[in-house]
């Protein structure tokens, strides 16, 4: 999981303490930097990044293994009504079955905002043609609940098939 703005800060600070004749005369000093930078990326936010971990998981199994219909429960209430799939759409969605879903590991945009892209390919159940969609899923974690929420709602199926 990589968290930009800390990674960006973590380089700044660590720059700003090292004292400017280290950088230019050790050669050390500067691969020090990237190691830092990359060390920091891969550090967790402690709970919620944990939770982010097992809510990803959850909803990419339910997913995968029931239908994209069924991960509509972990879409944010408050966006549900607008985001969910109503009528004819609701009624394609139902036409297709999960054959791949393939996740990229999460950014975290901000400590509560997290994104990541997932290949979702369908096969119509019906014509039995495959088709693969880019999904790019925005995360938002609620302190109040203690959980994540999807804010993206699901993709649309006519969006980057192929």
């Amino acid at each position: 999981m990589i968290h930009a703005p800390a990674v960006v800060a973590a380089g700044k600070a660590m720059l700003a303490a090292m004292p400017p004749r280290t950088v230019r005369r050790s050669p050390g000093a500067l691969l020090a930097v990237p190691l830092a930078l990359l060390m920091s990326a891969c550090a967790t936010t402690g709970n919620e990044a944990k939770l982010l971990d097992q809510t990803l998981e959850a909803h990419g199994s339910m997913v995968r293994w029931g239908d994209p219909l069924a991960g509509l429960e972990f879409v944010d209430p408050a966006l549900r009504d607008r985001l969910e799939p109503k009528g004819l759409e609701r009624e394609r969605w139902r036409q297709f079955q999960v054959a791949g879903y393939r996740a990229q590991p999460p950014v975290m945009l901000a400590p509560d905002r997290a994104q990541r892209t997932v290949e979702l390919e369908l096969v119509n159940r019906n014509t039995q043609v495959a088709r693969a969609l880019a999904w790019r899923q925005e995360w938002r974690y609620d302190p109040a609940a203690k959980r994540w929420w999807l804010v993206s709602g699901l993709p649309a199926l006519d969006a980057g098939a192929r």
